[in-house]
């Protein structure tokens, strides 16, 4: 239903001159407005009951969702989020309602917090606890004159899309697509993982000073090794490695 303005005086004009007895029609080309059919009941319905043309706007029913937030509840949501910064926004919404009863919708408090109260989202730059700089200054000091030809990296991916499966790639004749020499991108999974790096990966590599000569593996740990199963097969290649002094 589409809800169409008309002037106050217009509607004063149509229910006074329907009391009157002239038909919709005629009031229509008198007045030159083209109401529909129901607007003209429902005017002279308000006006039987209330002897008034216009509602008063205080008894006016809200329509779709709240849009903005009253100056109280935008002080509860602007102390919730200096205590609470990582708060999500149906956390947000949820303690909002709990708070006032009042319940917006995510994208009208995400609107609230960007255009009223100039909140922006920032992106949290986690630290983890078992990090030493003097260790990672050090390993940059003794690598920072390595070449980056020299350095080959694995590491795990959750994502599996149409793009990664494709082993062929369209191309015009004769013109290389990819330098196999510098970049390649195998897709293994964890059980098999340990056999890419010995049989695969390893004799690919280089034992003197030229390219792919560093093996560069990923030491990230997730909450929950379940999460990420190849980091299970890391620590053990990464044990391998020390002992035999392979890539030293």
């Amino acid at each position: 239903m589409v809800y169409r303005h008309y002037a106050p005086a217009t509607k004063v004009a149509v229910v006074r001159m329907a009391n009157q007895s002239y038909s919709r029609d005629d009031i229509r080309r008198a007045l030159g407005e083209q109401f529909s059919n129901q607007s003209f009941r429902r005017w002279n319905y308000l006006y039987t009951l209330t002897q008034r043309v216009i509602q008063d706007p205080a008894r006016y029913k809200q329509r779709g969702a709240i849009g903005q937030i009253l100056a109280d509840k935008r002080d509860f949501i602007l102390e919730l989020v200096q205590t609470e910064p990582g708060l999500f926004l149906d956390e947000i919404q949820e303690r909002l309602y709990d708070e006032s009863g009042t319940l917006l919708s995510v994208p009208a408090i995400h609107r609230n917090l960007v255009t009223k109260m100039e909140i922006t989202l920032k992106k949290a730059n986690t630290v983890n606890i078992r990090k030493s700089l003097r260790a990672k200054y050090a390993w940059v000091e003794k690598m920072m004159n390595v070449p980056v030809e020299y350095l080959v990296f694995t590491d795990e991916f959750g994502c599996c899309s149409r793009d990664l499966l494709r082993t062929f790639s369209a191309q015009n004749r004769a013109a290389k697509l990819i330098d196999s020499s510098w970049i390649r991108i195998p897709k293994v999974k964890a059980k098999h993982f340990e056999h890419f790096i010995k049989y695969r990966l390893l004799p690919w590599m280089n034992c003197y000073p030229v390219v792919n000569l560093i093996l560069v593996m990923d030491n990230a740990r997730n909450i929950h090794h379940k999460l990420n199963p190849i980091e299970l097969c890391f620590s053990q290649i990464k044990s391998y490695l020390c002992r035999s002094q392979l890539l030293a």
